[in-house]
């Protein structure tokens, strides 16, 4: 019983090391965000940049988006890039997010109801749990939508670094490629993952040490 106890305790003092952690954010206080303006694609895609502090495996993401009206598609793809020379690189982990609100007023002569209004945060929850590097740079974007359908709303903060993808240029070759926008405000969002620990190689030594120590002693009294 004793035995038990101790590698109970171990293994909580272990799990402890672990914790959920906010990476990034650029909402306002209270989640805020700028509301019937922020970012659009122009082609396929658009995008917000992040850095960790610290090195995490991803969580959950939140994001401040919405569509023109009740005749464009209530969903949109937001992806989690890695980044190379200051622009999105390749996909780690894709998310869909369904129920996108519209704001309510007038479009093409018809009144939206005012009950469509929400907050317009939409939450995802990671399958994969990739991991992200501290100080490396990262992209959150947004796809999956026609151009102009879903407004990716401007962060609360005023926090600038933001990317649209090119459309390819067949005539002269030219492929899609990502483009840097200059003075645009991010797209709001929020990312959460789970800190991964990082003591130095004699911590690791000390803790398994003692644990080991405690086993033995366990052992040792049930023998008596």
């Amino acid at each position: 019983m004793k035995l038990s106890l101790s590698l109970l305790v171990a293994a909580a003092l272990c799990s402890s090391i672990l914790k959920a952690d906010l990476i990034y954010s650029n909402f306002g206080a209270n989640h805020a965000f700028t509301a019937g303006v922020g970012l659009t694609p122009g082609y396929s895609a658009v995008a917000s940049s992040f850095t960790p502090g610290a090195r995490y495996a991803l969580d959950s993401l939140s994001a401040a988006a919405f569509r023109v009206g009740p005749d464009t598609p209530d969903s949109v793809v937001f992806s989690v890039y890695s980044g190379a020379a200051g622009l999105p690189l390749s996909a780690l982990e894709s998310f869909t997010l369904s129920g996108l609100s519209y704001a309510a007023g007038e479009s093409d002569g018809t009144s939206y109801p005012a009950l469509t209004i929400n907050s317009g945060i939409l939450t995802a929850s990671s399958l994969v749990h990739p991991v992200l590097e501290g100080g490396q740079q990262y992209w959150l974007v947004m796809s999956g939508v026609n151009p102009g359908d879903v407004t990716w709303n401007s962060d609360g903060n005023g926090v600038e670094g933001a990317a649209t993808l090119i459309a390819p240029d067949i005539l002269n070759e030219v492929p899609a490629h990502w483009s840097a926008l200059g003075n645009y405000a991010q797209g709001a969002f929020e990312i959460q993952g789970t800190l991964l620990p990082g003591p130095e190689p004699a911590t690791f030594l000390m803790l398994g040490s003692g644990l080991i120590g405690i086993v033995i002693r366990q052992r040792k009294r049930f023998k008596r």
